[in-house]
């Protein structure tokens, strides 16, 4: 038997190789040696492979941004207020919808923002203008975040925005509209807790008349 070693066609034999010829050992392989090889941190042995991967809890999972929540559409056909609850305080926008929402005698459509301790009833700052046809009016509100719409059904929204990631100051800002009416305004409240309820409700002896509103947060 002889054995022939090639650079190009590898190492061929005639004879065949018998298990006589293959004694002896194999020098040490130096893995320090190998390049183009990945290679653990540590070692990988059998024990480090055995078992079954543990369970992921969505809970655990940080930095990921989910769409908005919406709360259950309520009618605002009949009574003096609706409330929304439920809110998490981890909510950093919050927004009341209006659908075709109506006040019997007219004036305004206002909301009280709340925290665990209950709803907060002063301390708000700012505006609202109610443009029809060509008459625009104004008016300032203290006691809630208010929407003047005077008469008439309107549609559109009411957006409340916390300003920090951790402080309690909210600012709003709403826009409606309906036949020949347009609302806008704005204001903010530095509330003393953490959000987790809003009141929708109309002026002293009026009441909800008409149409549905809703809530969303993110």
């Amino acid at each position: 038997m002889s054995i022939t070693l090639n650079g190009t066609t590898g190492i061929s034999s005639t004879g065949g190789i018998a298990a006589a010829d293959l004694t002896g050992t194999l020098p040490a392989l130096d893995g320090a040696a190998l390049t183009g090889v990945l290679k653990p941190a540590s070692s990988l042995t059998a024990a480090n492979l055995t078992g079954a991967l543990p369970a992921i809890s969505g809970a655990a999972l940080t930095g990921i941004v989910t769409g908005p929540t919406y709360g259950t559409e309520q009618v605002t056909t009949s009574g003096t207020s609706i409330s929304f609850t439920g809110i998490p305080s981890t909510a950093t926008t919050v927004v009341v919808i209006f659908i075709g929402t109506d006040v019997s005698g007219g004036q305004g459509i206002s909301l009280e923002m709340g925290t665990s301790g209950g709803f907060v009833t002063s301390g708000y700052v700012g505006s609202s203008s109610r443009l029809a046809g060509s008459s625009l009016t104004e008016i300032n509100y203290t006691n809630a975040f208010t929407m003047r719409s005077e008469t008439g059904a309107v549609s559109g929204s009411m957006w409340f925005t916390r300003t920090s990631a951790t402080g309690n100051t909210w600012v709003e800002q709403h826009t409606a509209g309906g036949p020949d009416l347009t609302v806008t305004g704005g204001g903010n409240l530095a509330l003393g807790g953490s959000l987790t309820q809003l009141k929708l409700r109309c002026d002293t002896s009026r009441t909800l008349a008409g149409g549905s509103a809703t809530i969303r947060w993110s």
